[in-house]
């Protein structure tokens, strides 16, 4: 049953994640070709438009190759999009390895959190964060996941924003497609260290007078702190041990 407010998803949506699942699972290989769309259409029951749509979803996360005269094939794993994250979370069945994808992407966004703020300090000028002062703001206000969420990347996007990075940000905004959706189905309601207003605004105070060591020192310890939370309430370790 959907939850209050809730869309349901459309289904070729709900298609593409579960044949992109079974790719995920191995249980539709590498190198593998798919049915027609005559015959997915005839399998699951629905409309050729609505394969199309569901293997344009698949395609675009990287989990498909279509190519006339070849047909559809699956894909090497090498060759995924970011994008696939969020159901190749979801489709791992194997705890350990689940596990393991989740800590690699922890670690990613804090090596490329600190790698913005590293550049960023010195080229941002002072009171031009007032963005992500707002955003922390409101989500220690409103203490949902999804307000949470949307202040890590309004935060990030300010300071790469007002530094000008813009080949950092657009990485960013590559990342950030899949990113919500990740959160929002795999994180539990925040458990955020009391500091979480306090840590920001130091962190934006150093960014604005150009201390990258002072920036990235406060905010490498609050994501390391935040990022153990996460993953204790996951029933893991953020070290793997």
């Amino acid at each position: 049953m959907l939850a209050t407010g809730e869309v349901p998803k459309p289904k070729s949506l709900s298609l593409a994640e579960v044949l992109g699942a079974k790719i995920v699972r191995n249980a539709i290989p590498a190198t593998a070709h798919l049915p027609t769309e005559r015959d997915l259409a005839a399998e699951h029951r629905t409309s050729r438009v609505t394969i199309r749509e569901s293997i344009a979803k698949l395609v675009e996360w990287g989990l498909l190759r279509v190519r006339r005269g070849s047909g559809m094939v699956v894909r090497e794993r090498s060759s995924w999009s970011f994008a696939a994250l969020p159901l190749a979370i979801r489709a791992i069945d194997e705890p350990s390895a689940r596990q393991a994808v989740i800590r690699d992407l922890l670690a990613l966004r804090r090596a490329l959190v600190l790698h913005g703020t590293r550049v960023a300090a010195g080229r941002v000028k002072r009171g031009s964060l007032g963005t992500a002062r707002a955003a922390v703001a409101h989500a220690n206000e409103e203490r949902s996941l999804a307000a949470f969420v949307a202040a890590d990347i309004e935060i990030m996007r300010n300071v790469l924003t007002s530094a000008e990075l813009w080949p950092q940000l657009w990485l960013i905004n590559d990342m950030m497609q899949g990113y919500p959706e990740l959160a929002l189905h795999t994180w539990p309601s925040p458990r955020v260290p009391d500091d979480y207003v306090d840590v920001h605004e130091e962190y934006f105070d150093a960014v604005e007078a150009g201390d990258a060591g002072r920036a990235c020192a406060v905010l490498e310890d609050y994501l390391v702190r935040l990022d153990t939370i996460l993953c204790e309430s996951l029933g893991m370790s953020l070290e793997g041990t």
